[in-house]
């Protein structure tokens, strides 16, 4: 059984790393990657342990590919790992690569995102580097379904939309043609000018971090000022919206 091969081939593979998280594999020539229930080191004020963060994981993968296709396929499940499918390369590596798709590719992006949304089921954190893009199958796949703490009393959706207008500013590009595409295509599905104005009125509600955030724009941080300019990107376009 493949199932086997795969197992065999995970395990050795883990064997010979046994500090990494996230693994390539290669079985009979199709590439696949193994996820391991370690932690990532990162601070736990802001995520999960690590057997919580794998168990959420997993159950998300599930229930949205239910649904619809957008999670990894998940050829193999142990107690310590997994192994899917791989699924083409992160939003952000098209754009440095300058990938003939790419307009194309983060047009996808949004409608996948808002079909998620429309469903009342969330990702948690779709930062671009979680956001993958197969250009031959024309597929969106959201990577690392494993973030659920929130700090915030608000629709998980709503966070979820403007984390990733929020990850596309961190980027530090000077253009804002793709994150243009992938609003495009998040506006194609029923919904989603409810969840618009509920990101602003989430930012209105919080007036006093975003007030924070601008006036530290200053010092460079890229993840405060990333914050500033998803407010802006995300008022302009609501604005233009109720002028059209």
């Amino acid at each position: 059984m493949i199932n086997t091969q795969i197992e065999t081939a995970a395990r050795l593979a883990i064997r010979d790393n046994p500090k990494k998280r996230v693994l390539p594999l290669s079985v009979e020539g199709k590439t696949y990657y193994i996820k391991r229930l370690i932690s990532n080191g990162r601070n736990k004020l802001v995520k999960q342990g690590a057997h919580a963060a794998y168990l959420t994981e997993v159950y998300k993968i599930m229930e949205v590919n239910e649904r619809l296709p957008l999670a990894p396929h998940i050829v193999l499940l142990t107690d310590d790992f997994f192994v899917m499918e791989a699924c083409g390369k992160p939003l952000q590596r098209i754009v440095k690569e300058h990938d003939s798709t790419a307009e194309e590719a983060y047009y996808q992006a949004g409608v996948a995102l808002s079909s998620l949304h429309q469903l009342g089921l969330h990702h948690g954190r779709p930062a671009l580097r979680d956001i993958s893009w197969d250009a031959e199958k024309h597929r969106i796949t959201f990577l690392d379904w494993e973030s659920e703490k929130t700090f915030f009393h608000v629709d998980a959706r709503t966070l979820d939309l403007f984390l990733f207008i929020h990850s596309y500013f961190r980027e530090g590009w000077d253009t804002t043609v793709y994150l243009d595409q992938a609003m495009a295509g998040y506006q194609t599905v029923a919904g989603s000018d409810e969840r618009l104005a509920d990101v602003l009125h989430f930012i209105d509600q919080h007036t006093l971090i975003f007030h924070i955030c601008r006036s530290a724009s200053s010092f460079g941080w890229i993840d405060v000022v990333s914050v500033s300019k998803a407010e802006d990107y995300l008022r302009t376009l609501i604005k233009n919206n109720s002028a059209s």
